[in-house]
């Protein structure tokens, strides 16, 4: 799964197990993970 930092890039999130990810699971988490990261990474760029 790619995680897209709004500005900065991206971030792979994957597993050995080939069932951990699936079509219908939610994304929020990551999504907001990928929202506190690139702001972090502004802040600390900037």
């Amino acid at each position: 799964m790619l995680l897209s930092l709004h500005g900065v890039g991206l971030v792979a999130v994957g597993s050995f197990d080939p069932h951990r990810f699936f079509p219908g699971m939610g994304t929020l988490f990551l999504r907001m993970l990928g929202e506190a990261l690139a702001t972090a990474l502004q802040r600390f760029d900037g």
